[in-house]
């Protein structure tokens, strides 16, 4: 068991990590919003091309970024990698240490929180340290979650694998990953970054975005002019 964690190496980590965390709710927050709109108007067919084009795409960043996050390779910054090493360095990261970065004693809802988190991450037979096998249930539960996704990221994303067959993964295997993957990034960043992380993710948002959903789309264009400028170059 390794004895000094590099917590500045962790928290560079975390930086990356967060970015694309926050990234990936943002878009979930905005895919959302544009989903609620498009399934309450009667008059737009959501077998579209034009729709299925931003569902598919959507479904397949969200894909690829869990994979990102859950990718195992030493040479990869992820939110499972950094879970390995918070694993390794387990015995070295105690409960005093976690509380006191998390609040303090004069918050006490703040306390009891902090206190309930860290048992989460630790064994009953040594409740004031971090336990690895813990932090493996962790790491196994998001890679479970991820069974399915994980053949459609490596066989029909990443690459065109001449054996794949379509592993019929669905929307809501994917929100269900998504919910797991952004809680688990919540925890680990409290545990490995010394403190808690607020997203709001509608917050990150905004509102500016939906104007597009107000204005219609088609301008009308003057029968002389062409709808777009020629780029065949003769």
């Amino acid at each position: 068991m390794l004895k000094h964690p590099d917590r500045g190496k962790w928290r560079m980590w975390l930086d990356r990590i967060n970015g694309e965390m926050a990234a990936s709710g943002v878009d979930r927050h905005v895919f959302d919003r544009w989903w609620s709109v498009i399934g309450s108007n009667a008059a737009i067919d959501v077998n579209n091309r034009f729709v299925g084009l931003i569902w598919s795409s959507y479904f397949e960043r969200q894909t690829l970024t869990v994979r990102r996050q859950l990718d195992c390779d030493k040479q990869a910054i992820s939110l499972v990698g950094l879970m390995r090493e918070v694993a390794a360095y387990a015995t070295q990261l105690h409960r005093a240490d976690f509380l006191n970065a998390y609040t303090s004693p004069a918050y006490p809802d703040a306390w009891q929180e902090a206190q309930a988190l860290f048992t989460s991450f630790a064994d009953p037979a040594a409740a004031d340290v971090v336990s690895g096998n813990a932090v493996q249930g962790h790491i196994d539960g998001l890679q479970s979650a991820f069974v399915g996704l994980q053949d459609l990221a490596d066989k029909w994303l990443a690459h065109s694998d001449r054996s794949r067959q379509w592993p019929g993964p669905s929307f809501d295997q994917l929100s269900r990953c998504l919910d797991l993957l952004y809680a688990t990034w919540r925890r680990y960043h409290a545990l490995a970054g010394l403190g808690p992380i607020e997203a709001d993710f509608g917050w990150l948002a905004g509102t500016g975005w939906e104007v597009v959903l107000d204005v219609p789309w088609r301008a009308a264009v003057p029968k002389d002019e062409p709808p777009c400028p020629d780029l065949s170059g003769t």
